[in-house]
């Protein structure tokens, strides 16, 4: 039983290490008509777009959001997730609007339409947090 857990941790890995690139590809895709505000303008739309898929994203989400909110405390946040256990924290982080959608694998397809709505809105600015 082992070897096939561990098997599937290699496929896993490996998984990882190919759809990386097109994560980003597909990430620079949705940001490449995007402006970044001068920096006299306030900043009034934020847009941060996490995958909440996995504990340690949840875990980390909330620590980025109220840090976020501390640097631009008068700004409108909206959030593009997956959903999760997070949802009644997300009050105290006073999010504008929750924009639940799944970013992996066949419901990427699905969320294309909702992702193709966001990119024709303006944001001053779109966060992206990825692991390090």
């Amino acid at each position: 039983m082992s070897t096939i857990k561990d098997a599937l941790r290699r496929f896993d890995g490996q998984r990882r290490c190919w759809t990386q690139g097109l994560e980003r590809a597909f990430l620079a895709w949705l940001a490449r008509r995007g402006t970044l505000a001068s920096t006299g303008q306030p900043i009034r739309r934020v847009l941060i777009i996490r995958s909440t898929n996995r504990i340690g994203n949840n875990l980390f989400l909330l620590p980025f959001l109220q840090a976020v909110r501390g640097e631009h405390p008068d700004a409108e946040i909206e959030l593009v997730c997956s959903g999760g256990a997070l949802h009644p924290f997300f009050a105290q982080c006073r999010l504008q609007r929750l924009h639940l959608l799944r970013l992996q694998g066949k419901h990427l397809l699905a969320a294309l339409p909702a992702l193709w709505r966001l990119r024709r809105q303006h944001y001053d600015r779109v966060y992206v947090p990825f692991a390090s």
